[in-house]
């Protein structure tokens, strides 16, 4: 990813008034365990008029009991 956006330094991104003018969030969890502390990853990123303005990966804040448990602390933290 990084590399790609390097390739496109003058080409930047774009975000135009006529895109998509509601928030939207996305978010995802893992329920696989880290040894050291049993906790997931998740992750969130949001867009408004169709360009990202905010993204976050990160541990989730305890152990998830079940993958919708992992979910809902994702969903939470979006």
């Amino acid at each position: 990813m990084v590399q790609y956006s390097h390739s496109q330094l003058d080409r930047g991104i774009r975000c135009r008034s006529d895109g998509n003018p509601k928030l939207q969030a996305l978010c995802d969890a893992s329920d696989k365990p880290d040894p050291k502390d049993g906790k997931g990853t998740m992750g969130v990123v949001g867009f408004l008029y169709d360009m990202p303005i905010f993204a976050k990966a990160t541990k989730a804040p305890r152990v998830g009991m079940s993958s919708t448990h992992c979910e809902y602390m994702a969903e939470t933290e979006c």
